[in-house]
Order: structure tokens, then sequence, then C-alpha cells
């Protein structure tokens, strides 16, 4: 049984390579690894789809065609080189140097994942295996057990690093967990020490590393709620009392109050897109809370689900519904006209 797929940074993201291309490529550089292999159409098919699905699958027409349409592609590119052209049942003569991925930074694919991509929708598959190519690429953790298994970047980075809208990367995340090959836990926060509230970033792994993923995860959270409860209500008057009576605070309390704040309203969004794990209800009637007052501070990050909690412009979430329109009437205007929300919600 494989274990892993590898494949090469530069052939994962090679401009005018097709996907079906790339699998090609990796099957090829795990099944024919020496430099002079004999490929016959029929055993490269074997090795892609798996032997339940060579005779019966009511789509391995489609399947074969798109085989060797990609194989030729690799061919045409160079990517290997054909030497001599055998016949029909023995195949092609190929050099497959080039597929050597010992001396480039390299990706190791779970082989039933990149299975599973190529055999949906053509177009699907392509979208799914340039996003996940991208994951496997970004599973950098700081912690060492964790290392090139649990990673933690943002979906608005992902999306900028696929230029991909935000709405699409949230799509092609939900089908490919759908389809369990990536595992994604949501967006979660945990007190420090000093009381400043942290968020975690996304945190993803492959879906055969989930349990890994979930114990990362746990390693992060402080587990003393009751701390974390009273510490909640000390930053929410804080809040209260800044927006109703203008009081000041030190720039590291109003860092912890932003944090707070920042935190809630990520909390809301999570909850509007059902990315909370637990579903939580407490958020179901929830007003997000101005950050108007943090933004000329140097902690304050822009941040597209918020801009899109606010109805600002500069976000990008095409076909959702703008929870905006929902939020008429819960705002009153605090020091110079400045949106906040009601106090009715302060709890």
């Amino acid at each position: 049984m494989v274990d892993n797929y590898l494949i090469s940074k530069s052939l994962a993201f090679a401009d005018g390579l097709s996907g079906d291309a790339k699998i090609i490529a990796m099957i090829l550089a795990e099944h024919y690894g020496k430099s002079i292999t004999c490929v016959s159409e029929d055993m490269l098919l074997y090795f892609l789809v798996g032997s339940e699905n060579i005779e019966s699958h009511p789509h391995i027409r489609t399947y074969r065609k798109r085989m060797k349409k990609a194989f030729y592609e690799l061919m045409e590119k160079r990517v290997v080189i054909a030497l001599d052209y055998l016949d029909k049942k023995k195949g092609v003569v190929l050099d497959t140097t080039n597929l050597n991925m010992t001396s480039e930074q390299y990706a190791m694919c779970d082989p039933q994942s990149i299975r599973k991509i190529f055999m949906v929708d053509k177009r699907e598959s392509e979208s799914l295996l340039r996003y996940y190519l991208y994951i496997s690429f970004n599973r950098y953790n700081e912690n060492k057990e964790f290392n090139n298994i649990v990673g933690t970047k943002s979906l608005t980075s992902i999306a900028a690093n696929l230029n991909l809208s935000y709405y699409s990367t949230k799509k092609y995340k939900a089908r490919l967990m759908e389809m369990k090959i990536l595992y994604f836990a949501s967006k979660d926060s945990y007190i420090l020490k000093d009381g400043l509230i942290k968020s975690t970033s996304t945190v993803y792994s492959f879906w055969r590393d989930k349990d890994k993923c979930v114990r990362y995860i746990n390693s992060k959270q402080q587990v003393n709620t009751e701390a974390n409860a009273e510490n909640a209500r000390i930053l929410s008057k804080k809040y209260y009392y800044l927006f109703t009576q203008g009081k000041e605070y030190s720039e590291d309390e109003m860092e912890a109050i932003y944090r707070y704040v920042r935190n809630r309203n990520k909390k809301i969004f999570a909850y509007m897109f059902c990315e909370l794990n637990d579903k939580d209800d407490y958020y179901k009637d929830k007003k997000p809370w101005s950050e108007e007052y943090f933004k000329d501070y140097p902690f304050y990050e822009k941040d597209e689900e918020i801009d899109f909690l606010f109805g600002e412009p500069g976000c990008d979430l095409t076909n959702s519904v703008n929870p905006y329109d929902d939020l008429e009437g819960s705002y009153i205007y605090g020091k110079d006209d400045i949106p906040v929300a009601n106090t009715d919600y302060l709890n």
C-alpha cells in the first residue's frame, strides 16, 4: 500500500499544467520512480482509479480519456520524455528523471484523497486539487510535534494566495471536508495569563490527521472556564464604559478590550455561517459591537469577515446574505456619531 504521493513545489504550482496532469505526474513518480521506465495505459488507469473501479465504474471511459490527455500533456510539456513507443499493450518507454523530488521542496499527499479529487467533475477537480496542494505545502507549525501535520493560515490568507474570493475559499473548504479529504477546525480563542484574549488562526490538517488537529487545538486552549468568564465580564464592562462615558484606558487595556470585542464579533459571524463546533445558540440573537474605537490603534487588524458583518465595502462574499440587512435599529450612536451596540446586548 502506498502511504504518500510526492510532488515538487514547482510542479504543484506550475502554470499551464492541468490538474489531471499533476495527478498523473504524482502516480508516475510513485509507481514508476526509475529514470527509465515502461508505462502502459491500463496499468496507469489501475493506479489512478483503483481495482474496484477499473471494470464497473459508470464513468471509467471518461476517466480513461482524461488520463490519456493528461499523460500526453506531460510528454508535450517535457515533464516526462517519451523515448520509444512499444505497442498499445506495453505502452511507452519514458524518461522520468524530471520527476525526481529530492532536489527541491516537495509535499506528501494522501493517495486516497488524490483519487477522490480526480473522480469528480473535471472543472471541480481542478479547483479542489489546487486548494488541496496549497494546504499540503502550508502545514508549518512551530510545535515540532505538529509540523507538516497541522497548519494555521487564515481563510483570508488562503484566499489571497490562491487568488480566490472569500466565498469560493469557504466553498472549497466545505467541499473538501464533505469528501473527508481535509479537516478544518473552527476559529476559537483563549485567554492568556495576563487577561488578554488571543484568537487562533484557522486550524487544518489532512482528514486522516484530524485527531492530531483536535489535540493541537486542545493544547492551545486554557481550560479554566471560570477565570475566562470573569475576564469576559470585566472586559464587557470596560467596553460599556468606553462607549457610554468615553472612559479612557491605557493602550494595553484598549488592546485587551479590542481582543474581547473582536473575538465576540467573530463568534457571531461564525454562528451565522454554522461554523461553531457546538452550534452554540448563545450567539443566535446577538448583535456585533462596533470596533470604531480601536481603528486608530496599531493592534487593530482589518478583517474581511468583520467588514462583511458591518456591511463595509472592500469585502467579497459573493452569493452570501448580508447580515447587516437585519441589524436596523440594533444600534445607538455614541460620541462623534459612531454607531455602537445597543446596551441591551451587554450581559
